[in-house]
């Protein structure tokens, strides 16, 4: 079982994780194998999935689609702008939220 109560009836052969669907445990897979199908459209980097090519396609594009509800500041990945959002905390009493 997972963290929120699902079911993960596939395991990986090589470390014993399990996963929730195929698509999910067969890209756990290429961590061991080191298969990484997806390359970027404009520089020669390749990754195991094809989210994380997305993300790093921003860094090519200019594209930040996330911002910062308190100062505006624009980011290409929504972790950046999560961490950068706690810079904000204590500034007029306000806390963030996850």
């Amino acid at each position: 079982n997972s963290a929120h109560g699902g079911i993960r009836p596939f395991q990986c052969d090589v470390c014993e994780n399990t996963f929730p669907t195929k698509a999910r445990l067969s890209i756990h897979v290429r961590m061991h194998t080191g298969e990484k199908p997806y390359q970027c459209q404009v520089c020669p980097r390749k990754f195991a999935d094809q989210s994380t090519k997305q993300k790093h396609e921003r860094v090519h594009s200019g594209h930040k689609p996330y911002s910062c509800d308190i100062c505006g500041k624009l980011f290409s990945q929504s972790g950046n702008m999560r961490r950068h959002r706690k810079i904000h905390e204590g500034e007029c009493g306000e806390r963030t939220q996850s």
